[in-house]
């Protein structure tokens, strides 16, 4: 029996190391990954930037004249027509003004009316010889300098009684009154801002870039907001730098959105569009060489450096290293090293031939 075991035990230990053998594998396993195609694509050039709804036409309603505010009768966030009251001044000074000015008006009509008589008398005299034509000028003279002092004081009284109803501070044109500059009490002189009306009609956003999207910014430009459907367009650009930022200030019109003046937002301007050769930017992967995608060719990933240009919506321009129609590997291209081997996720797909 021990002679029988001796003899087999030879045949034994061949059996196993076939068998550990056959399972052993060749080398390291296939990795799954997803392929595509590289194409050319239109890639959108956009910027992100903060912005901020503002009215069309908001002007600011100053004082015409100065004085104390007696009385504000509107309050922030209310709507107004044209020509409303905003705040009332105090007028008392200005009512003496006007009446000074009416009363210097009366006496120099008096003084007119008799100069105008006597001129008549004189007109009458120098005809009769009694008095020389010298005399008679003077008259005339007299009587058109009063005319002159007349038609001035007239102006001056008409300008005095305009002030009197410029106490009451009235909105140039309807709208809301977005802000309140001063308070009952203030003694304001005229120019004065004390309110800002936003008036009714379009509204738009302003908003700001720097660096060179800023230098690239131009009217026409189509914006879009976040979270929002359609587009605006940019309408004008600001003349110089913003103060804090230095960046360059921009607006923009959105005629088919309802936007509340003072809403703030973030906006996405297109600030240019080319086509170019394209992969997605998961085919990108960053080694130590720099950034490589992995061509596919008959089951095995092949490494190529590349160059990239512009980035938009989830694509990679691609300047050098690749051709239209190579074959590259997208998802599980992190796991990939030059010469592997792979096998597609999509079951019945096929790699393809490569570059």
């Amino acid at each position: 029996m021990r002679k029988l075991l001796f003899l087999f035990l030879p045949l034994l230990l061949v059996a196993c190391s076939k068998g550990d053998a056959a399972k052993k594998p060749g080398g390291p396993p296939a990795v799954s990954i997803s392929v595509t195609k590289v194409a050319r694509a239109e890639l959108v050039d956009s910027a992100r930037a903060y912005g901020e709804v503002e009215a069309g036409n908001a002007p600011e309603v100053a004082a015409e004249v100065a004085g104390r505010v007696l009385e504000i009768v509107v309050k922030e966030g209310q709507r107004v027509a044209a020509g409303a009251p905003l705040a009332r001044l105090e007028a008392a000074d200005l009512a003496d003004a006007s009446r000074a000015a009416s009363a210097e008006v009366t006496r120099l009509a008096a003084l007119r009316d008799q100069a105008a008589s006597q001129l008549k008398r004189d007109q009458s005299l120098e005809r009769q010889g009694f008095i020389s034509a010298a005399a008679l000028d003077k008259s005339r003279a007299d009587l058109a300098a009063l005319d002159a002092q007349l038609k001035a004081a007239r102006a001056t009284a008409s300008a005095r009684e305009r002030d009197v109803g410029r106490a009451w501070v009235r909105a140039p044109l309807a709208g809301i009154v977005e802000q309140k500059l001063a308070n009952v009490g203030d003694f304001v002189p005229a120019g004065k801002a004390l309110f800002l009306v936003a008036g009714d009609g379009a509204s738009r956003v302003r908003f700001a870039l720097s660096g060179a999207a800023g230098e690239r910014l131009a009217a026409g430009q189509t914006v879009k907001i976040d979270g929002r459907d359609g587009a605006g367009k940019v309408v004008a650009l600001a003349s110089g730098l913003d103060v804090a930022s230095r960046a360059r200030v921009a607006y923009a019109e959105f005629p088919g959105l309802r936007l509340r003046v003072g809403e703030t937002l973030n906006v996405v301007v297109e600030l240019g569009r080319h086509a170019a050769l394209a992969v997605p930017t998961g085919a990108l992967v960053e080694r130590p060489q720099g950034r490589v995608v992995y061509v596919i060719d008959r089951d095995v990933a092949r490494e190529v450096k590349v160059e990239t240009g512009l980035a938009a919506d989830g694509r990679v321009e691609v300047l050098s290293g690749l051709k239209a129609g190579d074959v590259v590997a997208v998802d599980g291209a992190g796991f990939l090293a030059d010469k592997a081997k792979v096998r597609l996720a999509e079951p019945g797909a096929k790699a393809g031939g490569g570059a």
